[in-house]
């Protein structure tokens, strides 16, 4: 339903999950965000929490901020409501709510202005599409790799270690980093060795640890009122601090030298719970966390897909033909949307036919045409939208010779 979709896209992690996309959206607690989400940020094209890591904390403040001065603003402007009457009947309620003076005024202004927002955001027309990215780190020397075991000092593996915290931890972030690096078939992963710091024979290989862990179980009293006594008792409420720091480097194998290196610390709380043995361990409540610095890890040492939505110019001058082309490209037929478009650009040299020819030739991935054009149309008309997609399409296509000599290197198409 609509209202699920809204409530799906604005209170889960950003992310840019496609209709067809097994992928499925994450809920999160509002005013929160990982990395893996700034990380998302960045992309062209968000579907889910695209306006913003913390536009679901701020809409529901929004709200209630709204529902607060509407109930001041009741109580002491009662005279400005001359009806308040609800209708009960056939299971149907209906509030009716006659406003005179001042507020009909403000209340009208306000209605006025959110409905010219939404006009606003809903006038412009979108190709998406999907385009291919580079590795940040360029590895594409790189065909086996080895993760070394994540695990604090080699001393500790068998005696102080074993079983606590910070093994677990560095057990579960070194298997679910074998799991997903394998799963992307970029590099062929080697089995390690079960003595800790031995390293096998590779290109490159993955090190680091888990440090500096300190965690406990802590407890806080409530007061609660019980509905049926209506009397007031006091319950404890047990959680779980947790405060670790992680690190990790890349290293070339044949060299020794530190291709990429991360480092960060954490501090995170779970939430209350009325029984002790019901509070997560410290494992469990890493692994969000845990496995945000793994997508983001694999997001930077291989080539990925991502979506981007390019945006065409609405005509103002209302032109039937710049209509058709527009419609034309809401059905996705580009090619004859492109020439409508050139048609009238050709014709009355209006901006926004050639510069949604531009968006068109960059949707169909022709970046020097594209490139090309916008060069021409800056020239002769001097707009900074122009000049703002030329910028676009050069970096994709930097992007794209960037990923093209990346598989060169590897030996692929």
């Amino acid at each position: 339903s609509p209202i699920e979709k809204f409530v799906i896209a604005t209170f889960s992690k950003v992310a840019d999950i496609i209709a067809d996309s097994k992928e499925e959206a994450e809920y999160k607690i509002p005013f929160t965000f990982s990395k893996d989400e700034a990380y998302n940020v960045s992309a062209a094209d968000i579907r889910i929490s695209g306006n913003g890591v913390l536009f679901s904390g701020i809409l529901i403040i929004t709200l209630v901020v709204i529902a607060c001065c509407s109930r001041n603003i009741f109580k002491t402007n009662k005279n400005q409501f001359t009806v308040l009457k609800f209708e009960l009947s056939n299971s149907e309620v209906s509030l009716q709510i006659t406003l005179k003076g001042e507020i009909m005024k403000n209340l009208n202004c306000l209605f006025i202005f959110i409905f010219c927002v939404f006009a606003f955001l809903g006038c412009s027309t979108h190709i998406n599409v999907r385009v291919n990215r580079p590795a940040e780190v360029d590895l594409s020397f790189v065909e086996t790799i080895a993760i070394i075991p994540f695990a604090e000092d080699p001393s500790f593996w068998d005696y102080v270690l074993f079983g606590t915290d910070e093994y677990k931890i560095s057990e579960y972030f070194t298997s679910r980093l074998k799991t997903k690096l394998s799963n992307a078939e970029y590099f062929k992963v080697v089995t390690t060795s079960k003595e800790y710091g031995t390293i096998p024979p590779c290109d490159a290989y993955i090190s680091g640890n888990i440090h500096s862990l300190n965690t406990n179980i802590k407890q806080k009293e409530r007061i609660v009122k019980d509905e049926k006594t209506q009397t007031e008792k006091k319950i404890i409420e047990f959680f779980r601090v947790l405060e670790f720091s992680i690190s990790y480097r890349i290293i070339d194998q044949s060299t020794g030298n530190v291709l990429k290196k991360f480092e960060d610390s954490y501090s995170l709380t779970s939430e209350y719970e009325s029984e002790k043995s019901k509070v997560p361990t410290a494992c469990d409540l890493a692994k969000s966390e845990l496995n945000d610095v793994i997508s983001d890890l694999i997001r930077k040492i291989t080539p990925y897909t991502t979506s981007k939505s390019i945006s065409l110019l609405k005509d103002k001058s209302k032109n039937s033909q710049m209509e058709y082309a527009d419609s034309l490209v809401k059905e996705g037929n580009l090619v004859l949307a492109y020439n409508e478009f050139m048609k009238v650009y050709e014709t009355t040299n209006m901006f926004e036919a050639g510069y949604n020819c531009a968006c068109i030739l960059e949707a169909q991935n022709k970046y020097e045409e594209a490139e090309t054009f916008l060069q021409d149309l800056y020239n002769k008309t001097g707009n900074s939208k122009a000049l703002d997609l030329l910028k676009d399409v050069q970096y994709e296509i930097k992007q794209r010779d960037k990923l093209i000599q990346q598989n060169r290197n590897r030996g692929m198409n």
